[in-house]
C-alpha cells in the first residue's frame, strides 16, 4: 500500500512540475541619449524562450556607477524574443547626453508546459 501511495506521489507531483512557471532573468546594457527625460527602447532577452512572457519587471541604471543619474522603467510591450520600454530619467526633469544604461529585468511565463533541458525522460 505505501509503494502505491508514493507512486501517486510521484506522479502528481510530475503533473504539477510540468506546469510550473518558467523565470528567467538577466541584464541588457543599451546606449541611450534622449533631448526630453523620457525615451523608448528595446530590449532583448539574449535567450531563446518558448513564448512572450507574461510578465515583465525591469530596472534602468547608468552602467557607470559615479554617474547620478537615476531612472523609472514602463513596460510598454512583451514580445517573445525582446520588450519594449520607455526610460524615464525622475532625477531631474531633462534629457542626458549618450551613456551606456544597463537594464535589469526579470521575467515569467506562467504553467508552461515545456521540457527544460534538465528534464529527461
Amino acid at each position: 500500500m505505501k509503494c502505491i501511495w508514493f507512486v501517486l506521489l510521484v506522479e502528481v507531483m510530475s503533473v504539477v512540475d510540468s506546469y510550473r512557471a518558467l523565470t528567467n532573468g538577466g541584464s541588457y546594457e543599451l546606449s541611450l541619449s534622449s533631448k526630453k527625460d523620457k525615451t523608448k527602447a528595446e530590449v532583448g532577452y539574449m535567450m531563446c524562450l518558448p513564448k512572450a512572457p507574461d510578465y515583465v519587471n525591469a530596472t534602468a541604471r547608468p552602467s557607470n556607477p559615479s554617474l547620478p543619474h537615476k531612472f523609472n522603467v514602463t513596460i510598454l510591450e512583451i514580445k517573445r524574443g525582446s520588450f519594449i520600454v520607455e526610460i524615464e530619467r525622475v532625477d531631474q526633469a531633462t534629457g542626458w547626453d549618450r551613456m551606456l544604461i544597463t537594464v535589469d529585468w526579470f521575467s515569467y511565463i506562467i504553467g508552461t508546459n515545456v521540457k527544460l533541458s534538465h528534464d529527461h525522460e
